[in-house]
């Protein structure tokens, strides 16, 4: 079967915005980028300038999505204030957006062999992605996208070629998913097919060849901490489904032909990757009055990024959440983050700032235990202070001990890094650190002489791990849902 996904845009509610200043032999940029480290290597790159005169601050984005990973609209006004020796800003009109950067319009052809009890035993794909005019970050997309296509299921015998093409349309990037909503729309819709032509319910077709623990997965890798038999399950008790949902299980079904309207329920699983390997670093400043600077260069775009990270920093440094401020990020003062995208914020930076933590902690241990004159191994750290082991009178704040070890302030630094990778060739290797794991059911109503389509029902769910905070969890889970569901009904270009 072949199945082909539109480009659509981003449409964030921000469009690009750049500001370019050189000023003294050095460049700096203000702009709406997701990987500021990225853009200032680049950029320096392209002028030929060591990194260190090249700065790149990025304050709170009106949304991202992918659009503003990459270099857009940094080349052309830094050029322009280069040229003009003045400060020089540049901001996309919607319609100008258009013709910027969509997601990656794809034709995925998939063979999928089945046996006639329902179990998976091979499949081949061959999936074109088009990445436009430009590389841009087409080889990424083709590349998780191709990840995807054997989808959370136990397929023996797969091949999978996936490629980025290049073609004369807009330049195409990464949107919400790096290719694998592409992958969902082929795999999950062939799932169905292959349900009907066998006569049997898609609810337990899916469940019979789910990925289990320690099964391989096509990238050769053993799966672990896999949860798609409950996500299934969730996901197919919020539409109420029932062997008597599937058409050709149930001759009844649809059965008042006097009226226009059908109904239909749906369910599809999702794995996707997180980049991998990747690295991100944090520094943690306690200042004299017991306050916390988180110092990371994690882009806030929406998704909450700053309330987890000060909520991360808190609990590890037991201090209370409004003692606790995370810088936006500036290449000159912040310290390194691969980029802000494909949901690895809160794991990686989170990961950083829990390693800063440790040190700071580390160092306000052996500051402590020279005021207090104590052993290290004797001291307590809990609720703003150190205090000395069974002598509650012995104690000091974060602040007192910043302020009598002549310090200034304690910095604490860590980085955190994770390792794997794809064989470009074999697509094999340790496609992600983890496995981002989904379902959703869905319910529908369609006119079928006006074909106009009302959703009852959507009911999706995640496997999200530690949540960190769970009312951010659930908006994210809410936005993605109707993100999808407006390109599922009415987006393309």
């Amino acid at each position: 079967d072949v199945f082909r996904s539109p480009p659509a845009q981003h449409v964030p509610l921000e469009p690009h915005v750049t500001v370019a200043q050189f000023f003294r032999d050095k460049l700096t940029l203000w702009t709406s980028t997701q990987m500021p480290h990225a853009v200032r290597s680049q950029m320096a790159e392209l002028f030929n300038l060591p990194q260190a005169r090249v700065r790149v601050i990025v304050e709170t984005l009106g949304g991202g999505f992918g659009s503003k990973g990459s270099l857009r609209l940094e080349p052309i006004t830094a050029f322009l204030a280069f040229k003009a020796n003045r400060p020089v800003k540049i901001i996309l009109t919607r319609e100008e957006e258009f013709v910027t950067v969509c997601k990656h319009p794809a034709t995925i052809r998939i063979k999928t062999g089945v046996m006639k009890d329902g179990s998976l035993v091979a499949r081949q794909v061959s999936a074109d992605f088009n990445t436009g005019a430009y590389s841009d970050i087409g080889p990424v997309v083709a590349r998780n996208g191709g990840s995807a296509m054997s989808g959370p299921y136990k397929i023996p015998h797969v091949r999978i070629d996936s490629c980025a093409v290049w073609t004369n349309i807009v330049p195409a990037g990464a949107l919400r998913g790096f290719g694998v909503p592409q992958a969902v729309w082929a795999y999950e819709s062939q799932m169905d097919m292959i349900a009907e032509r066998l006569g049997i319910d898609p609810l337990e077709f899916r469940r019979k060849n789910l990925l289990r623990d320690h099964d391989l997965f096509a990238t050769g890798e053993e799966m672990a901490d896999l949860h798609f038999g409950e996500l299934l399950d969730q996901a197919a008790a919020g539409v109420n489904w029932s062997f008597r949902d599937v058409p050709w299980l149930n001759r009844e079904h649809s059965a008042n032909k006097k009226s226009a309207l059908r109904r239909g329920k749906g369910l599809a699983l999702v794995i996707k990757a997180t980049i991998t390997p990747s690295t991100s670093a944090a520094a943690l400043k306690l200042n004299e009055d017991g306050s916390l600077n988180v110092l990371t260069s994690s882009v806030e775009c929406g998704q909450g990024a700053k309330t987890a990270l000060v909520q991360i920093a808190a609990n590890a440094m037991q201090v209370p959440v409004s003692r606790v401020s995370v810088s936006d990020p500036d290449t000159d003062l912040t310290p390194y983050d691969q980029q802000t995208s494909s949901s690895r914020t809160t794991y990686s930076m989170g990961g950083a700032i829990g390693k800063s933590a440790a040190d700071l902690k580390q160092q306000l241990l052996n500051h402590a235990a020279e005021i207090l004159e104590a052993s290290v191994s004797d001291l307590i750290l809990e609720n703003g202070k150190t205090t000395v082991r069974g002598s509650s009178d012995r104690s000091l704040s974060y602040g007192e001990i910043v302020r009598r070890s002549n310090q200034g302030n304690l910095i604490g630094r860590g980085a955190f890094s994770t390792r794997g990778g794809l064989d470009l060739e074999t697509g094999q290797g340790i496609g992600s650190v983890h496995w981002h794991q989904g379902a959703i059911g869905c319910e529908v109503e369609v006119d079928v002489e006006t074909g106009k389509i009302k959703v009852l029902c959507l009911s999706p769910s995640v496997f999200a791990g530690r949540v960190v905070n769970p009312r951010l969890c659930e908006l994210q889970l809410e936005g993605c849902a109707v993100f999808g569901f407006g390109q599922a009904l009415f987006e393309e270009m």
